[in-house]
Parts: structure tokens; C-alpha cells; sequence
């Protein structure tokens, strides 16, 4: 919040602040550490973790594997990078394993080395790497996306922003921060983070996946080994189960009691069934938590003399909206 009120109502794009937000969040979360500022040591590090999902959403050796076999400049840098972020990592484990207690665990990290030494967990230190890398790949850039989404929409849908602020102000008021404890008084924020996600769309292909058996799906015989992509952004603006899907209107969620239908296999944006994404309600308590206190103290419009915000979105595996600058309004 600091870093949004330092900017005094100046024009000012939300990506990194965000990005910075999310990151502590998730750092705490796994391995109790966090950035202090936005120095020189963090844009060293996110630049690498940034520069790694953008090199491997979009690798054709994903798509063709015999071209394994040619080692690209990209292929290298990516390779490098994968070894500095696991590199990292290692230390972090070796930190905690020195100042280990197992009756008072201080973050997953340390869940994770004490079931290691009791033998309940069977893994390498390189796999609870990977798995903390994992945990952080997935959590971050998908919450920041879709909060950089959620800003934009907001701005441009000033109406839906106000109804936010007035429900703040009647749940939680000014005198404390909003928590995870109050999304279920908090419906209308609720079914506008489902908005968010429905029209952001960050992930329009999302996992590739495969038929692990002959099967049918739909009427049609889908063979063992079946390649299967979901289309998100055909279920997203399906006017059958969205209509009029263009249009951004959170109210689309709630019934006629004013409480949250979820929109479960309508869009799918957290996967299904046994691979549903573990992370889900992590997600959703992070960009509510956020999103929440965001409005709670502060209003945000385009910049003065500024008409309309960028059109369209970035590729990648990830994809967010075209860089903008918005104006942060204290409350």
C-alpha cells in the first residue's frame, strides 16, 4: 500500500508494485523470507524469474521434442536460468536446515524438511527445490496478472468499482484492514474476482494434458495418448452459459438472494477433478486479501487528458493486458 501512496496520485503503471506485493506474499508463505524494497538484489532476482517464464511458455522444443536434440541460444539462457533459481533455492534450504526445530515449524519450507528427516517424505533437497519452485512459478504470475486485469477493468467500469468501496465500507469501514475472514460477508467482491478471471483470461490454453486411457468425451473417441488443450477462451464467452459475454458484470455470480454461484465447469480456470490446481484457494485469498485493501484505500481512474487504456494483451503462456498507467486516488 506504501508503494501505491508513494506515487501521490502521479500516473503510474501497477505491474511491479503488484508483482512485489505478490511475491512477499508467496515468499513468506513458503520460505519466511521477503524483499524489504525494490533494490537492486530483488530486480536481479525477479528479472531472472521473470525472464524464465517468458522463455519457457513459448519454446517450440515444447511442441516438437526431436528439436532437443538442437541446442538454441534460448534453450541455453533458459537452462541457466532454470540452475540459478534452483541454486537459490538450495541456499534457502540450507539456511533452514541449520536453524531447523522441529516443534516449532516457521514456514512450508521447514514442514517439508521435517517430514524429510522423520522419513515420512521420501524426496531429494533437489526435488523440495523443484517443488518450492513450482509452488512460486505458479503462484505469483498467475495472481498478478489477474490483478493487473482486475485494476484495469475496474477503471474502466467505474460503476462496478464504486459498489466495491461501499461494500468495504460496510463490512469492514476504515478502522482495520480487510482479511480472509471477510469474504463471506463480502459477495460482490467475491463474484467480481470470477469477473476478473472470466474476462482476463490469462491462461487461454492452459496445461496440455493427455487421454491416459481410450475414452469418450462429448460423443467422440478420444484414443489413448490423445494430446487434449481446453480452450478457455471459448468457454469464457460462451453466450449460452455468459450472456452478453463481453460485457464485464460481476452480478452475473450471485442468484437472486445476493449470494455467490460459483461458476464451476463453466469455465474450469482452476482445472477439474483430480488435477484441479491445489493452489486454488490460496489464489483466491491472495487476490481478494489484496484487491480488497486496495479499494478500501484508494480509488483508481485514468490519468488526467487520458481517454481509454491500452487495447489487447501480451503473449505467453501467461498473458497479461497491454502496459498501462492509471492514478491512484487516496480515500
Amino acid at each position: 500500500m506504501q508503494d501505491v501512496a508513494s506515487n501521490h496520485g502521479n500516473p503510474f503503471d501497477p505491474h511491479h508494485v503488484i508483482e512485489f506485493c505478490y511475491i512477499n506474499i508467496i515468499g513468506i508463505w513458503l520460505y519466511g523470507k521477503m524483499f524489504q524494497q525494490r533494490d537492486e538484489q530483488y530486480f536481479k532476482w525477479a528479472g531472472t524469474f521473470v525472464r524464465r517464464l517468458e522463455l519457457g511458455s513459448c519454446l517450440l522444443v515444447d511442441w516438437f521434442p526431436s528439436l532437443a536434440y538442437i541446442t538454441s541460444a534460448e534453450v541455453k539462457e533458459l537452462k541457466g536460468l532454470v540452475q540459478t533459481m534452483m541454486d537459490w533455492h538450495m541456499k534457502l534450504l540450507e539456511e533452514h536446515r541449520q536453524t531447523l526445530n522441529e516443534s516449532s515449524p516457521r514456514d512450508f519450507l521447514d514442514h517439508l524438511l521435517i517430514q524429510q528427516q522423520k522419513g515420512k517424505l521420501m524426496v531429494s533437497n533437489t526435488d523440495i527445490c523443484s517443488v518450492l519452485d513450482d509452488l512460486q512459478s505458479a503462484g505469483f504470475d498467475t495472481v498478478t496478472a489477474n490483478t493487473i486485469w482486475g485494476i484495469q477493468l475496474l477503471v474502466q467500469n467505474p460503476d462496478v468499482q464504486k459498489k466495491l468501496q461501499a461494500e468495504i465500507d460496510e463490512v469492514v469501514g476504515s478502522g482495520r484492514a480487510p482479511t480472509t475472514k471477510d469474504r463471506r460477508n463480502m459477495p460482490y467482491l467475491e463474484a467480481t474476482l470470477w469477473e476478473i478471471q472470466r474476462v482476463g483470461i490469462i491462461a487461454p490454453v492452459p496445461c496440455i494434458r493427455a487421454a491416459m486411457n481410450d475414452t469418450t468425451i462429448g460423443g467422440f473417441d478420444v484414443p489413448k495418448d490423445t494430446v487434449l488443450l481446453v480452450n478457455h477462451t471459448k468457454m469464457a464467452m460462451n453466450p449460452i452459459n455468459f450472456p452478453q459475454p463481453q460485457k464485464f458484470d460481476p452480478s452475473r455470480y450471485l442468484d437472486e438472494n445476493g449470494v455467490v454461484v460459483a461458476p464451476d465447469k463453466k469455465m474450469m480456470l482452476f482445472g477439474n477433478g483430480f488435477r484441479i490446481c491445489p493452489g486454488m484457494q490460496i489464489a483466491r485469498d491472495m487476490m481478494f486479501t489484496v484487491m480488497a485493501n486496495l479499494l478500501q484505500r484508494f480509488t483508481f481512474q485514468l490519468p488526467e487528458g487520458v481517454t481509454a487504456l491500452p487495447v489487447g494483451r501480451n503473449d505467453g503462456l501467461i498473458q497479461y493486458p497491454r502496459s498501462y498507467k492509471i492514478t491512484a486516488i487516496p480515500r
